[in-house]
């Protein structure tokens, strides 16, 4: 079988940063660690920054083109934080990456990546969605796309994804890039009607209480972490608009943030918290950040990754055994809104979702509401004169 260069799996990723110290430009490379990304670091002479957490490198055409090159297949490198005319003479736009794809369907994905891309999808979709085809495809290891059929898709089902445990999440990105994939590539409207429909779980999301949240707080280690969880919980903020904040953005006359271009591409306005202003003049004074709202020591955006090693190690200080994620602190935003007595309207305006479908999950979070009803045991014990204290 002929093959080509198409793209790889994205379960690792590596974010390179440009950094400069006395005068002397590197190219950092962030990661969750992983023992194979860091051997390979040590390979290609990366230096471990330890105050900074992260490796690397001189700034050079040869340690960006040898950087692209040895983590091909093994992670995606995330060079967004370059300008592009920094890097446009060493990087070729399409993904380059070695899998067993034919000719064809490896020239199917790329005339996809190009709709893609056309239609500004996210990011993470975009990673999800092209890790996904290519596990799909490279799976039956035919010439053409068009030779797979519904029952080919059931199989898969059946035969990969149920046994290797992917949620019913996966299932649906799967199905949802199919549809897309041929929409794009043959301009057919597939359905998969003959694909049984994955059930959604109703699996309620993980939230703190107002106390926990107090203890997150009081453990961090520096003003800048405390008003960076303190942000995100106060805004109800998903991570990655935190992360993308700039100073601009934050309107203290009127006491609002304006959220850019968040998930599903819409602006929004979410209120700033009163007891936060102060905070974040002290920290703007300390940390003189110059573009972003939250910077790293060498300026450009903090990571989402940095942002949950905080709370990982708050949590960890503060003894709460929950997995909590920034994520968390959304929800928990949300869910003290309500039992604060907001509205589920409003509340969707400022979490920026689609439908209150979304947003009336948190209604069934809400403790103070799930108490406040009496215990059908606990009224027959007491009118048999019971204690139930």
């Amino acid at each position: 079988m002929e093959t080509k260069k198409g793209f790889g799996s994205f379960s690792k990723q590596i974010i390179a940063i440009p950094l400069e110290h006395k005068g002397k430009r590197y190219i950092g490379l962030e990661f969750d660690y992983d023992k194979i990304l860091t051997k390979i670091c040590k390979r290609i002479g990366a230096i471990w920054g330890k105050h900074q957490g992260i490796w690397y490198l001189d700034y050079n055409e040869e340690n960006f083109e040898k950087i692209l090159q040895v983590f091909r297949g093994e992670a995606w490198v995330d060079i967004r934080r370059f300008k592009q005319k920094q890097v446009e003479k060493i990087v070729n736009q399409k993904y380059h990456y070695e899998v067993d794809l034919s000719e064809q369907i490896a020239e199917e994905l790329d005339v996809y990546v190009r709709k893609m891309r056309a239609k500004r999808y996210s990011a993470s979709t975009f990673k999800s969605y092209l890790s996904i085809l290519k596990r799909y495809f490279t799976y039956y290891k035919l010439q053409k796309s068009e030779e797979l059929t519904d029952d080919d898709l059931v199989n898969y089902m059946n035969d990969v994804v149920l046994p290797s445990g992917y949620s019913e999440v996966y299932q649906r990105q799967l199905i949802g890039a199919l549809k897309l994939f041929y929409k794009y590539v043959h301009g057919e409207d597939r359905e998969f009607s003959d694909v049984p429909k994955v059930r959604r779980s109703k699996k309620l999301p993980e939230v703190l209480s107002k106390e926990e949240v107090m203890e997150l707080f009081e453990c961090t280690n520096n003003l800048k972490h405390e008003f960076t969880l303190k942000l995100i919980y106060g805004c109800g903020l998903r991570v990655g608009d935190a992360t993308k904040l700039k100073q601009r953005d934050i309107d203290l006359d009127r006491m609002v943030v304006h959220v850019k271009i968040g998930k599903g591409r819409k602006d929004r306005l979410v209120p700033f918290p009163k007891s936060l202003k102060e905070m974040y003049l002290r920290y703007l004074k300390r940390y003189n950040p110059r573009e972003f709202v939250l910077e790293g020591q060498f300026g450009g955006p903090y990571s989402a990754t940095s942002v949950n090693n905080i709370i990982k190690r708050a949590c960890m200080i503060a003894g709460i055994k929950k997995h909590v994620t920034a994520h968390t602190l959304r929800h928990s935003f949300a869910t003290h809104i309500i039992s604060n007595g907001g509205s589920v309207y409003l509340l969707k305006e400022i979490l920026g979702h689609a439908s209150t479908k979304t947003t009336q999950i948190y209604i069934h979070l809400n403790e103070q509401d799930i108490n406040s009803v009496e215990n059908p045991l606990d009224r027959i014990m007491k009118d048999a004169g019971k204690d139930v204290d």
